[in-house]
């Protein structure tokens, strides 16, 4: 599966920029990148996007030091590092969902693709930015809410529908009881890329709420098996490679690259 990194990021203003070289060169190198369009991407084969979503359920948290209204309303922001690197060529999460909702109508047979989802709750005050809110329950529940608000459930791979008759997610997964490819064109899968703690806050509002979730949890650190690209031919393809497929090791956060547009 092909993918990318902050998908929504666009290049910092060449005054803010200016100003992050000055106080931290290597945090500059760093952000001085951009991705195309969430479109461009998904033209070009990308079937996994990642978001930082940034909760403001009252609008206007993140808004200072810009002039873009988007910022006023109440809703969820895509954002990199708040009051710092605020460029996103969606700046609503419900913006960014449309427009890949719309991408998925007009290619009805794509394989599933794979929003990752970072909750952003980094203190940036210091260093010039702005704090982000906090994600408690409601802050989850408002985010499942606004990804169904967008998109109808026959287009979402839950984790219920995966999970069926099993007494755990996990005894699912174990027993191979993904969903088939076939039955699973022009849908998307939302996973919750997050330490083990933000996870469970997540969950175990669910468990106890009996409330079905959006959000696949993945737990940073922990080994997973990653999605293939579901698009070789055979009538019992599921959306997940075989059992024996070597799981590769996840890269350490200073190395990793930031991928600059999607993969042709």
């Amino acid at each position: 599966m092909i993918g990318t990194h902050n998908s929504y990021k666009q290049p910092m203003p060449a005054a803010t920029m200016a100003k992050v070289r000055a106080a931290d060169p290597a945090m500059a190198d760093a952000l001085d990148y951009a991705h195309r369009s969430l479109v461009d991407q998904l033209d070009a084969g990308a079937r996994q996007l990642e978001i930082d979503v940034n909760y403001d359920p009252q609008g206007g948290h993140y808004a200072r030091g810009s002039s873009d209204p988007k910022l006023q309303r109440p809703g969820f922001k895509v954002l990199h590092i708040p009051g710092i690197d605020n460029a996103s060529s969606c700046v609503l999460l419900t913006e960014c969902l449309g427009i890949v909702r719309d991408w998925s109508a007009r290619h009805p047979r794509h394989v599933p693709i794979l929003l990752m989802f970072n909750a952003k709750d980094e203190q940036n005050a210091a260093r010039g930015g702005i704090d982000a809110l906090p994600f408690d329950a409601a802050a989850y529940d408002a985010l499942d809410a606004e990804i169904r608000s967008v998109l109808a459930p026959g287009k979402l791979i839950v984790p219920d529908d995966v999970q069926g008759r099993y007494p755990t997610l996990r005894d699912a997964v174990l027993a191979d009881n993904w969903p088939l490819l076939e039955a699973s064109r022009g849908k998307f899968l939302f996973a919750l890329d997050e330490p083990p703690a933000k996870v469970a806050v997540y969950r175990g509002t669910r468990r106890l709420a009996r409330r079905p979730g959006v959000l696949h949890q993945h737990r940073r650190g922990v080994a997973r098996r990653r999605l293939s690209d579901a698009q070789r031919p055979g009538p019992r393809r599921r959306t997940h490679p075989p059992r024996r497929t070597r799981r590769l090791p996840r890269p350490h956060p200073r190395r990793r690259q930031h991928a600059r547009g999607a993969r042709q």
